[in-house]
């Protein structure tokens, strides 16, 4: 085994201390339970590449055993929420209530309702909207003509028209213009 293989592996005493602060171990227990000094586990802790990938790799694998752990109690948890819903004592329905709402992100929320409240308001948002999308239609136009404008026609820039209803000689409407003149 090479030297830079060597180094990609933890040694036994690496290994014992990842073991012990995964089990929540201090860096002196840490270091008692390896048989190093305390400063040795503290090195290892911000310096060494591989041992603090094991110890992402390791803390990763106990997190998403106690992520899967929670989800099989959920069902369980929803049973004693929908019970205590159902129950005689108000303090207990008042918690429960309290809890779903939280879990459903509604505790706490801005719920008030933001929409127009006149028809002109609607209609203005509306035509906003409208004017947004057609603007975007026409930037997009330019831009397709500006990009087949520049493939070899010196002095030819691409703006958008300033009168409406310009059309070209088919009678198709034209949201820019070609114009000769010096580039930017």
């Amino acid at each position: 085994m090479t030297r830079a293989d060597k180094s990609r592996h933890l040694s036994a005493k690496q290994t014992r201390a990842v073991e012990s602060i995964i089990r929540g171990a201090t860096d002196a227990e840490t270091a008692r339970t390896a048989g190093v000094a305390r400063q040795t586990v503290n090195e290892w802790r911000n310096w060494n590449p591989t041992f603090q990938a094991e110890l992402n790799r390791r803390r990763k694998e106990q997190w998403h055993a106690a992520t899967e752990r929670l989800r099989s109690l959920a069902g369980r948890a929803v049973e004693v929420l929908d019970d205590d819903l159902r129950g005689d004592d108000p303090k207990a329905r008042r918690e429960a209530a309290l809890h779903v709402l939280r879990a459903v992100k509604l505790y706490g929320a801005d719920l008030e309702p933001d929409g127009p409240t006149t028809a002109e308001e609607l209609m203005t948002q509306r035509m906003l909207i409208a004017a947004g999308k057609m603007l975007v239609q026409v930037l997009a136009a330019c831009d397709r003509n500006r990009q087949s404008a520049h493939s070899g026609n010196e002095g030819v820039s691409v703006v958008p028209r300033q009168i409406a209803g310009d059309q070209d000689t088919n009678g198709a409407s034209l949201p820019c213009a070609l114009t000769r003149s010096p580039l930017p």
